[in-house]
């Protein structure tokens, strides 16, 4: 092309001198380029780079797709579509919740459990649960708390609320959810229920209330004689210290 210095009739370098002239004409078969050639040749230039330009762009995408999302980046595309225009179903919620579980993209899964969990107030525990398992005992506390407001009933809720209430400090409110939770279940010793009340009310130094459940416990049946009896000499000790 003419722009590059060689005739695009003959193929050969124009002269420096020839090059300088307008318009320009080819010293060795006569060519003469006009602007109106040389601008669609240009254009012409402009197109093949873009198209170049946008397939290497389209490339790269393809490739932060495939490592970002694996096996799943075909899957994601439609969702991630969705999200954007706002068009998210439950069921769509759930396969994203999935995919990014699956590929341990733990935000991605808290986000979708909170978006279910808005539509869907049921799905609120889950959320908490999520939650809890990650250390964000106040997101948790949160979102249990919601499920409560929103008339919601479960005992596991409630002793997860009660364990996320125990993380935050708020021994009275969990110790109410602690007590219901061993209230649904009389005649059941729930083992791990009654360490985790115990644990909270040593740590807030309820020495006294800490006793007395486990005391109550005890006298329920002869195999629960010694429960948690390194637990109790402790807090007899305590307790006794506290006199003195």
């Amino acid at each position: 092309m003419m722009a590059f210095g060689a005739c695009p009739q003959c193929k050969l370098d124009i002269s420096e001198e020839r090059k300088k002239q307008s318009p320009v004409v080819c010293n060795h078969c006569g060519f003469t380029g006009s602007k109106t050639q040389t601008q669609f040749e240009a254009r012409g230039e402009k197109k093949t780079i873009i198209v170049f330009s946008s397939l290497m762009v389209l490339m790269l995408a393809s490739f932060i797709q495939l490592m970002n999302w694996d096996n799943y980046s075909l899957e994601i595309i439609p969702l991630k579509i969705k999200s954007t225009l706002g068009g998210l179903s439950q069921p769509d919620l759930e396969r994203s919740a999935e995919i990014c579980m699956e590929l341990k993209k733990w935000d991605c899964v808290e986000s979708n459990y909170s978006t279910i969990g808005q539509l869907d107030s049921t799905q609120l525990p889950r959320l908490g649960a999520f939650q809890m398992k990650r250390a964000k005992y106040n997101e948790a506390a949160q979102s249990f708390y919601g499920f409560f407001q929103k008339g919601g009933s479960d005992l596991e809720a409630s002793y997860n609320y009660a364990k996320s209430l125990a993380q935050l400090g708020q021994a009275d409110e969990a110790i109410k959810y602690f007590d219901q939770v061993l209230a649904a279940k009389p005649d059941v010793l729930q083992v791990t229920v009654v360490h985790n009340y115990v644990k909270l009310l040593m740590t807030h130094q309820r020495f006294e209330q800490a006793k007395k459940l486990i005391a109550d416990i005890r006298k329920t049946s002869p195999e629960s004689q010694s429960f948690m009896d390194t637990e109790y000499k402790k807090i007899q000790e305590m307790t006794t210290a506290s006199r003195e």
